[in-house]
């Protein structure tokens, strides 16, 4: 096993989100429109929010995954952590998939405090 520090341990539960939510590379792709974004109000940074919103391929990608957003993504989520752990090169008990970052740091305090 490699050694990982936090800021690629972040980065990593930051793709599988990603991957878990949308379902695959083709939907991360950067597709936005041309437009200029004025803000009208302060930008909240600390709540990620994205003044473009979503691309147009992802919103394809979103409303394409609507039939399976009444199913718990357990069947998909095991194949993610399948092709994590091949990527990583680690086994798949070294591989910890989150809702965002919030639970995985949380769980990595309380266990190493």
């Amino acid at each position: 096993m490699r050694n990982v520090d936090r800021r690629q341990w972040l980065k990593t539960i930051g793709l599988s989100s990603g991957f878990a939510l949308f379902g695959g590379l083709d939907a991360l792709a950067l597709d936005y429109p041309e437009r200029q974004i004025i803000a009208n109000s302060p930008v909240k940074l600390s709540s990620n929010e994205n003044p473009y919103g979503p691309s147009k391929r992802v919103r394809s990608v979103m409303t394409s995954t609507f039939d399976k957003a009444c199913r718990y993504p357990f069947g998909a989520l095991r194949g993610l952590v399948d092709m994590i752990a091949e990527k990583e090169g680690v086994t798949k008990d070294h591989v910890v998939v989150t809702g965002g970052s919030t639970e995985g740091l949380k769980a990595t305090g309380l266990v190493y405090g």
